[in-house]
């Protein structure tokens, strides 16, 4: 099969608001396109000759399409497609939209079916799922630990709720996003919000807000996108008690399960998702390459040695350097001669 021979097709895009995750949906993708400019709408859907539709939700940068930028999305289909389907449809909407490389990743949060089961991919990361019992306290599923910090929550006079103005939950992640890599731009939270897409659950204490979790809201899953709080919030444990509303508002819409998000790095949040019962899933990514991208890809790989095998010589020299006798007025020369040779030795781009 050839990706030549698969055409777009409109109704497979609907596919993408019906199986979907909470990153698959057109309202998410034109706002997190509107919000970082540079991308672009790529979503590409087809039909397969014997009538399967495939859809992937994607934003395209000019070099490269991505299922979806700093977040997942995935392959949708009719039924689960095999390693050569697969090849082809990725191909094809690269070629559509005009990259030279498409990243998939994907996230499977309930037990896979037969149309979300695709054959290929690599595991690039974990996240960390709450499967939704349908019937049952919520509560009651969390661990004993969970449970008391939810009822000391409460015994502060916290209370949580749904709120549908997000301006509490963007007052605490204006303080609490300051250093991190990723800040997510406040127009953003609001236009989801707007939308329907996302909903804030809120812990107040008296008028405050004092700990918010952002959730999304798929077809196939929900995800505590974002959280914060402050430090009123941190002493009482205020964000068991926001998670735990969450999930309670997951159950009464009969959700299946809710993503709360990587831990990767962070024992201690690990932890706290763990005592609500979720359980580690697998982050899958496909990718595919033109040649031409596949030559960018080689090149930033060199390039990458490069500059690891330059720092490495500038560590060892300035090791040298101080080990000897006036190691400090030799260094800068010593560093940079053995600079030259490590350059010369590096792999060429």
């Amino acid at each position: 099969m050839r990706a030549r021979e698969l055409a777009p097709a409109a109704d497979a895009l609907e596919l993408l608001s019906l199986q979907g995750g909470p990153f698959d949906h057109p309202d998410v993708r034109a706002a997190l396109a509107a919000a970082f400019p540079g991308w672009r709408e790529a979503s590409f859907g087809t039909r397969f000759a014997d009538g399967t539709l495939a859809a992937i939700a994607l934003l395209c940068d000019g070099a490269r399409a991505v299922s979806l930028p700093f977040n997942y999305g995935g392959v949708h289909a009719t039924r689960g497609l095999d390693g050569r389907e697969l090849r082809a449809l990725l191909d094809a909407a690269r070629r559509s939209a005009g990259a030279h490389t498409i990243v998939v990743r994907t996230v499977v949060p309930g037990t896979p079916g037969g149309h979300d089961r695709h054959f290929g991919g690599r595991v690039v990361g974990w996240t960390s799922v709450v499967r939704i019992d349908t019937t049952g306290d919520i509560e009651a599923r969390a661990t004993r630990l969970a449970r008391k910090a939810i009822r000391r929550a409460r015994e502060r006079g916290a209370a949580a709720a749904l709120s549908g103005s997000p301006e509490g939950f963007l007052a605490l992640y204006r303080t609490g996003s300051e250093a991190h890599w990723l800040r997510y731009p406040e127009g953003l939270v609001r236009d989801l919000v707007h939308h329907d897409r996302a909903m804030c659950f809120d812990v107040r204490l008296g008028n405050r807000v004092i700990s918010s979790v952002l959730a999304l809201k798929g077809a196939s899953h929900w995800i505590a996108w974002l959280a914060a709080q402050d430090e009123a919030g941190r002493a009482i444990g205020a964000n068991y008690l926001a998670t735990a509303t969450l999930l309670a508002h997951a159950q009464a819409a009969h959700v299946r399960a809710v993503d709360l998000g990587s831990s990767t790095g962070t024992p201690g949040v690990a932890l706290f998702k763990r005592r609500f019962g979720a359980f580690d899933v697998a982050v899958h990514e496909f990718r595919q390459s033109s040649p031409r991208g596949l030559a960018a890809a080689q090149t930033a790989i060199a390039r990458e040695r490069l500059v690891r095998a330059g720092r490495r010589a500038r560590r060892r020299a300035l090791r040298r350097a101080r080990s000897t006798a006036g190691g400090r007025a030799k260094a800068p020369a010593a560093i940079a001669s053995t600079r030259a040779a490590a350059l010369r030795r590096a792999p060429a781009g």
